[in-house]
């Protein structure tokens, strides 16, 4: 994938990596970054901030330090394109599309003389259960035009939105079949509702309208169908090409500010009631899926690939992750599969491009794309000891993957792949396949799946 994360700050950067002077994040040493606390009392104390942290203070009172952070990590979603706009700058997180537009007066202003200008998020958040907020001002905007703020689908061409004008405000939908369509007309105008808020809870989108960003009046529902579970958020301003312009004041998420997700902040056990991970917009009836157990087992019994993927890219830039993963043919464990099937882990980039680490027939096998050409090594498995523990890592130039026993060593040796690392944004895929003529019965139970660095 072209294009590491930019980034004008270290916040702009996930867990382990910083702002680089080249603008773009970049890993640290393991062992590296800090975490702050608060804690009251002499010495040492603990208290809450992003997560746990212990921290020194001297004499009595309060004290801040800096320590490790253990809590719940603060990263991505809606609230990692949070901004207000009040430092005078377009967070690197957003994508400018057309011109001319800038920030001025603690806003984005979009015109003037334009006919189509706006910003696009970079990366995919996982929008299964967020609120997404839009603080727009419409009011000096020329006649005819209008103003459009809400999700676009990465999975298909396919955006929901708000189009609001001095006249009037609706929800509105386009994608491959309708476009535009609407789903609801408002009855009001963008000037008399500036705030716009969107929520996604239970498989639905509720649209909701506010005249002081604090009393909400609900507007309009629709299904949150499998498109727009991985969203980016946009604004646009169609534009006559006169003075006129649109001013966007903030657009928030349900929490404060966050940074994006990395790769090393992924850690699923898959025991609750969810998980990072979601099925893909259409699958194979031959396909089975089902969490349970601390496990999500996928099941494929057929002619077909079955897949689990994260609706959130992760940042990539020297991490890795570990996994554990048992298999199954015919409902029984095994400790291989059977000819032409395969159950594996995908670091997935755009483009077609990937790093996998799994199973296929008797074969450990490591592999890389770029989308065109790849490289692979593989490890019989006939004789080895068994095991359930996967590994691969990243590095500058070069991804290795490997078996693992309890206590982490290796297994039958390194598998190391000397190939151009993609850096960027990526998704996480878990997959269960059969491209055999005859159906085969197998199932990946993946036990957990943690970023490492």
């Amino acid at each position: 994938m072209a294009g590491r994360l930019p980034c004008d700050v270290d916040e702009h950067c996930p867990r382990g990596a910083t702002c680089g002077a080249a603008g773009v994040c970049t890993a640290v040493a393991e062992g590296e970054g800090e975490g702050e606390g608060e804690g009251e009392g002499e010495g040492e104390g603990e208290g809450e901030g992003e997560g746990e942290g212990e921290g020194e203070g001297e004499g009595e009172g309060e004290g801040e330090g800096e320590g490790e952070g253990e809590g719940e990590l603060a990263c991505g979603g809606i609230a990692s394109y949070a901004t207000d706009f009040e430092d005078g700058l377009l967070d690197a997180e957003w994508s400018e599309q057309g011109a001319p537009l800038g920030v001025a007066d603690g806003a984005l202003v979009l015109g003037a003389n334009s006919s189509s200008v706006g910003i696009r998020g970079t990366r995919a958040v996982d929008f299964r259960d967020e609120t997404l907020v839009f603080h727009v001002d419409v009011a000096g905007i020329d006649p005819g035009s209008d103003v459009r703020a809400g999700i676009s689908s990465l999975a298909a061409n396919d955006e929901i939105y708000f189009e609001g004008t001095p006249g009037q405000l609706r929800v509105m939908r386009c994608d491959d079949g309708t476009c535009p369509g609407q789903i609801a007309d408002l009855s009001t105008n963008g000037v008399a509702y500036p705030f716009w808020r969107i929520d996604a809870a239970g498989g639905q989108l509720d649209f909701l309208v506010s005249a002081d960003g604090t009393t909400w009046q609900p507007a309009a529902s629709a299904p949150l169908g499998g498109n727009h579970r991985s969203i980016v958020p946009f604004v646009r301003y169609l534009g006559q090409g006169g003075a006129g312009a649109a001013r966007v004041n903030a657009i928030a998420g349900p929490a404060p500010s966050r940074r994006p997700c990395g790769l090393l902040d992924l850690e699923e056990g898959f025991d609750g009631a969810g998980s990072h991970f979601a099925s893909p917009v259409w699958m194979a009836e031959e396909c089975s899926v089902a969490q349970g157990g601390s496990a999500l087992t996928i099941g494929v019994n057929g002619f077909t690939q079955c897949t689990q993927l994260t609706p959130e890219e992760f940042v990539i830039d020297g991490f890795g992750l570990d996994l554990e993963v048992a298999l199954f043919v015919d409902g029984m464990a095994a400790t291989e599969l059977p000819l032409d099937t395969a159950v594996y882990a995908d670091i997935a980039l755009g483009d077609y491009a990937s790093y996998r680490v799994g199973v296929e027939a008797n074969r450990f096998v490591c592999f890389y794309t770029d989308g065109s050409n790849g490289s692979n090594l593989s490890l019989d498995l006939t004789g080895l000891p068994l095991t359930t523990r996967w590994r691969i890592d990243l590095g500058p130039d070069s991804a290795a993957c490997s078996l693992r026993d309890a206590e982490g060593a290796v297994i039958g040796g390194l598998l190391e792949l000397f190939t151009p690392v993609d850096t960027g944004l990526a998704r996480v895929q878990l997959v269960a396949q059969s491209y055999a003529a005859a159906p085969q019965n197998i199932a990946g139970e993946f036990r957990s799946v943690v970023g490492r660095n």
